[in-house]
This record gives structure tokens, sequence and C-alpha cells, in this order.
């Protein structure tokens, strides 16, 4: 017995379900479904998975490549900062309460005299987002 997706009626036994054809276009397009989906949810595994990061990896980062102007203890309060005008405090709820996505545009974009910082991966951006949580006044 041939029969199509959902064709199914009370009187089919299992035998006669496993042996139905699904055509070959049907199978085609629920394989590239499924494939999309599949790299959709891997390249946003951290977003959906809430990816912490790691904040000593992130620490590492940022003394690299934002301790000139953020500050060693990323108060904003370096000669650089005061010239180019305010950087906030990484520490202050005001920066604590913006989301994670907020930040990683602010990483990944830029914001007012602050240019994009270029060449992280995905993973380091994750770190250095714990890193920022991580100094929140406790």
């Amino acid at each position: 017995m041939k029969m199509g997706v959902g064709a199914r009626t009370a009187g089919d036994t299992a035998a006669e379900i496993k042996t139905a054809r699904i055509p070959r276009a049907a199978k085609r397009r629920w394989l590239l479904t499924a494939s999309i989906a599949f790299m959709v949810l891997s390249m946003s595994r951290g977003a959906l998975a809430g990816n912490p990061g790691n904040a000593t990896a992130g620490k590492a980062t940022f003394q690299a490549r934002c301790v000139m102007c953020h500050g060693a203890d990323a108060s904003g309060h370096t000669l650089i900062a005061k010239s180019l005008g305010t950087i906030p405090d990484y520490r202050s709820t005001t920066v604590q309460s913006l989301t994670d996505t907020q930040i990683r545009a602010v990483i990944t974009d830029g914001k007012g005299k602050m240019p994009p910082a270029r060449g992280l991966s995905e993973t380091e951006i994750a770190n250095l987002i714990a890193f920022i949580r991580s100094l929140a006044k406790k």
C-alpha cells in the first residue's frame, strides 16, 4: 500500500505504516529544514542557552584590549577616558542593568566614541560579558 504523508486510516497496521513511501521531495524538504534549524541553533546556542562565558578568560581579554581606556578597575577613570568624555563605570548599576545583548552590541558595534572591537570571537565576547558581569558591586 502506497501512502502520502499523513494519509493513514484507522485500519492501517504498523507494517503498512512502516512501508509507506514518502515522496523524495518531502524527504529533501524535511532534511533541508532540519539542517537549517540545526545551524541556527548551533550559531545562537550561546544566546539560547544563556552561555555565561568565562570571567577569568574575559579578564585577560579586557586587560589586553580594553584597559587603556576603561582602566584596570573598569571604572573608566583614565586620561584617555577624560579626553574622550565620559566612559561608564562597568561596576555601576547603569552598566549592570544592561542586557547581555546590549553589552554585546556595544562591544561589536561600538558606542559614541568607542569604536567596535574587531577581531573578537563569539567566545571572547561571551567571556568579556561574563567579566563585566563579575564587576557588579556587591
